[in-house]
């Protein structure tokens, strides 16, 4: 995937130039669905850890 980003010149009158810039995203599944995220919003990737039990009360 490829995101857009806008550049102004100074030649001249300005003029908008449409500059292709590559992104990154983190990607995932959960159940069926598959998700991404911007890399540049994620703060910590952490690996796998078994699951809490935690009491009723």
């Amino acid at each position: 995937m490829h995101a857009s980003a806008f550049q102004i010149l100074d030649d001249g009158p300005s003029k908008a130039v449409m500059d292709e810039v590559p992104s990154q995203f983190v990607t995932f599944t959960c159940g069926s669905r598959a998700f991404g995220i911007d890399i540049m919003a994620v703060r910590e990737i952490r690996s796998w850890s078994p699951v809490t039990e935690l009491a009723l009360v």
